[in-house]
C-alpha cells in the first residue's frame, strides 16, 4: 500500500483546449525516454498513479494529467442539467462514501487505511460539475463495437470483485480487442492501489520494460 501525496500546483504545467478549458499535467522521467500516458478515473486526480511513478519513470517519460473537471484542471459548465444529475448539493460526503465503497474492499474501509483517506480527500475536492460532466460522458459512451478497431497490443487488467467495471466487462473488452491479453487480479476497482506490486510486474512486462 502507499499513501498518495498531494503535490503543490507549482509542480504542474497547463495547456488550454480549443474550447478554453485549462488542463493540468506533469511529466516524470528523463527526456528522451518513450512517453507513457496515464489517465485518472472519475473522482480522482493524477496522483492516483503516485505509487507507480518511481518504477515507471525508470523506463518511460510518464505523462499524467487531471481530467477535465478534476484536480487542478478547469470544470467548465456544459450543456447538460445539473438538476437532472442530482449534483447541486455542496456536501459531497455521500457521493464520496459511495465511490469508496465501490473502489475498496470492506477490510480497507473498516481499517481506516491512510490510502482510503487520501482518496476520500480527493473525492471531496472534486468540483460537482466535474462529476456531472464525467457522468454524462460515461452515460453517452458505448465503445463495445469501436474497441474492435484497436490494432495496438493491449493488456486488460480487471478486478475480480469490481462492481463498477465488472469482471464481465473486462472479459468482453479483452475478447473484442484483437489479440488482447486479460489479467484478473483479486481486487475491487483500483488494482494499482490494492495490488501495486502485481500490477507493476504485469505492466512492465507488457511494455517490454522487464
Amino acid at each position: 500500500m502507499h499513501a498518495i501525496g498531494r503535490k503543490q500546483h507549482s509542480e504542474l504545467s497547463f495547456f488550454t483546449t480549443g474550447d478554453g478549458c485549462q488542463i493540468a499535467y506533469r511529466f516524470d522521467g528523463a527526456v528522451g525516454q518513450p512517453v507513457l500516458v496515464l489517465s485518472n478515473s472519475i473522482g480522482t486526480d493524477l496522483h492516483m498513479w503516485d505509487g507507480q511513478i518511481e518504477p515507471l519513470s525508470r523506463h518511460f517519460r510518464v505523462l499524467r494529467y487531471d481530467a477535465r473537471g478534476h484536480g487542478a484542471s478547469d470544470a467548465p459548465a456544459e450543456a447538460y442539467s445539473m438538476d437532472r444529475l442530482v449534483l447541486e448539493a455542496s456536501d459531497l460526503s455521500e457521493t464520496a462514501a459511495t465511490f469508496l465503497a465501490n473502489w475498496f474492499p470492506s477490510s480497507m474501509l473498516e481499517a481506516g487505511s491512510p490510502v482510503v483517506g487520501e482518496f476520500r480527500s480527493g473525492l471531496l475536492a472534486t468540483h460537482p460539475q466535474g462529476f456531472a460532466g464525467s457522468y454524462a460522458a460515461v452515460r453517452d459512451a458505448d465503445l463495445r463495437r469501436t474497441v474492435a478497431l484497436i490494432k495496438a497490443p493491449t493488456l486488460v487488467i480487471a478486478g475480480r470483485y469490481d462492481t463498477v467495471t465488472s469482471l464481465g466487462h473486462g472479459e468482453l473488452l479483452a475478447a473484442t480487442v484483437p489479440g488482447a491479453r486479460l489479467l484478473v487480479l483479486p481486487a475491487v476497482h483500483l488494482s494499482n492501489v490494492e495490488y501495486p506490486a502485481e500490477f507493476m510486474v504485469a505492466v512492465l512486462e507488457f511494455l517490454g520494460a522487464r
